[in-house]
């Protein structure tokens, strides 16, 4: 049985979903043709992640997205893009091994949101990263979540 702090925590990691999806942060008319893209597609339902890293001189990062699909698919890209922008290759390096290991852990059905603590500390007590983690019981959705976080892996692949 669900706690009603439990309860109340979904329903805000729901609202947070649903304002990344309405409104998704660093959102670009990207197109799969364009330099420096890499995408990335869900063959199951549609789910597509078109994302770009540019190195900036600074050895900073800007992340940019036309991600399409479902509202956890839409959502992580522009969670993935709010997160990783501005730093360098390997701290968004060390952020995405993380979270897609959070993500791909066991679920404790005793607390479904144990996985955040496995995340590094910069990435701690960030309710929208704590909200992506409720899609673990979910394998379908755990793959729509993971679609950007693999594409930003590819884009960093090739900085």
């Amino acid at each position: 049985m669900r706690s009603l702090h439990e309860g109340m925590n979904r329903e805000l990691y729901q609202e947070l979903i649903l304002e990344h999806f309405r409104s998704p942060r660093f959102k670009q008319a990207l197109a799969i043709s364009d330099p420096g893209v890499f995408t990335l597609q869900n063959p199951h339902c549609g789910d597509q992640v078109i994302l770009r890293a540019i190195e900036l001189d600074e050895g900073r990062l800007r992340w940019e997205h036309n991600a399409s699909g479902c509202a956890a698919s839409v959502a992580s890209t522009s969670m993935l893009c709010e997160q990783l922008q501005g730093l360098e290759v390997g701290e968004a390096r060390v952020q995405i091994e993380a979270f897609l290991n959070a993500l791909r852990s066991p679920v404790n059905a005793n607390s479904p949101l144990d996985a955040s603590s496995m995340l590094p500390e910069a990435m701690q007590g960030n309710l929208e990263l704590e909200a992506l983690l409720l899609f673990r019981s979910n394998a379908a959705r755990q793959f729509c979540v993971s679609l950007a976080w693999t594409c930003a892996e590819n884009a960093l692949a090739a900085l």
